[in-house]
């Protein structure tokens, strides 16, 4: 992913972090993954839907997210 490009939902989520290496690479964590094996450590992006979304605002909700043709605003 290019990194201007949007990770959708991780971008507002409470379980996401961003991890940095040493040549600059940029990879979205999800953290939700420690309690829930079934998740993706590192989920494909961009995230337009996830059943642990949890957003930093709770007045911000998914589809707040997701603009009519499911791609992310």
């Amino acid at each position: 992913m290019a990194a201007n490009a949007h990770p959708g939902l991780c971008a507002t989520c409470i379980h996401a972090k961003t991890i940095q290496n040493d040549r600059g690479s940029v990879f979205w964590l999800c953290e939700a993954h420690k309690t829930r094996p079934d998740l993706p450590r590192y989920p494909r992006l961009p995230v337009v839907r996830c059943p642990v979304y949890a957003p930093h605002n709770p007045t911000t909700t998914p589809a707040d997210q997701t603009n009519t043709t499911g791609q992310t605003n």
